[in-house]
């Protein structure tokens, strides 16, 4: 017989999942919703490098500037980045 997960097991699995490879909570989701993956590892690196524990913690200050700029992003990723984490 074939056992399932829960909906809570696997929201929780998810939530889990996306934050794979990152400290930061939320960040691994959000890089992966605006295809910049690639900076997953530099992100969470800086992130930690500040104190951030979440993404909601970007939302002060310049830090969401802060790290596009630290990412060495292009113009419009980084305005799309920004306009993320500002919600």
């Amino acid at each position: 017989m074939r056992t399932s997960l829960s909906v809570t097991g696997k929201a929780k699995l998810v939530g889990e999942l996306a934050n794979a490879g990152s400290s930061v909570q939320g960040l691994a989701e959000l890089l992966a919703s605006l295809k910049l993956t690639e900076h997953l590892g530099a992100a969470d690196a800086w992130c930690v490098e500040q104190g951030a524990e979440s993404v909601a913690d970007l939302k002060e200050d310049t830090y969401a500037e802060d790290l596009a700029e630290a990412l060495q992003l292009k113009k419009i990723p980084a305005k799309r980045l920004v306009a993320a984490i500002r919600g």
